[in-house]
């Protein structure tokens, strides 16, 4: 092998755990706690709520909060 030349492997995607599991987006956060989205919105600029976690321009919230 040459430098630059890589090696295509195998993954069985369906088997190996999504990188996100365990996390919500704000629509789904909203929908568990049976409010709007624009509520959610709300509590993030007064940084109350539950706790987020930004990956890039992305909103998560932990299932564990």
């Amino acid at each position: 092998m040459t430098t630059g030349d890589y090696q295509m492997t195998d993954v069985n995607v369906a088997n190996s755990p999504a990188v996100l599991d365990g996390y919500l987006t704000r629509e789904n956060l909203a929908a568990q706690l049976g409010k709007s989205v624009r509520t959610i919105d709300r509590w993030e600029t007064r940084r109350a709520g539950p706790p987020r976690v930004l990956i890039g321009k992305t909103v998560l919230y932990r299932l564990e909060s």
